[in-house]
């Protein structure tokens, strides 16, 4: 299984382009990769979308990978993997922009859609355990953060880095399903979950 985690140029799948990957392979977790490419021609790009990551419109295009230089070194990661499963937060978000990225860059790869989403599989905890989910309007307030919280982490550091994101879904995991802490950059927070 791998932990993925993705940044963008915007929400719309169709039009924005990935900009940064972050991958563990959580069978090995020191088998990780993290990725910067540029956004591909005419990619759509929200000023609001990417400074939440930490880019300008300036860094983008210098970031030294293309497109299809950084999506053959994911899909060499997960030809390398046992598996092609993802889990993350929000996954499937991260999955349908990747595998258009794939598509559109010409890279023979594709992510399965059946995923481990962190959001369901906690939702899920609790409703076994009889606890209420956390909800406002009607709609679940479980992200990112919320799942690293009850996991006895703090906050995702801003702005928000792909690979942190994975390294955050890959511990969360762990310790909603092995029961453990595993990740040396979380070893300073106690367990929960």
């Amino acid at each position: 299984m791998i932990s993925i985690d993705c940044e963008m140029t915007g929400l719309d799948v169709a039009r924005a382009a990935v900009i940064s990957i972050g991958a563990i392979d959580l069978k090995n977790p020191e088998r990780r990769i993290y990725i910067e490419m540029r956004p591909f021609e005419d990619a759509f790009i929200d000023d609001e979308s990417i400074a939440y990551c930490g880019y300008t419109r300036e860094a983008l295009q210098e970031l030294k990978l293309s497109q299809t230089e950084g999506l053959t070194l994911l899909k060499n990661f997960l030809d390398e993997s046992d598996e092609r499963n993802v889990v993350g937060q929000n996954v499937t978000f991260d999955v349908m922009f990747l595998n258009r990225a794939f598509e559109r860059a010409g890279v023979d790869c594709k992510i399965p859609y059946r995923v481990l989403d962190l959001h369901s599989m906690v939702c899920s905890k609790l409703l076994l355990n009889k606890e209420p989910i956390p909800m406002e309007e009607k709609k679940s307030q479980l992200d990112l953060d919320s799942l690293l919280n009850m996991a006895g982490i703090p906050d995702e550091p801003m702005p928000h880095n792909a690979m942190t994101g994975a390294l955050s879904a890959a511990e969360v995991y762990f310790r909603l399903i092995e029961g453990r802490a595993v990740l040396p950059e979380f070893s300073q927070f106690e367990f929960k979950l």
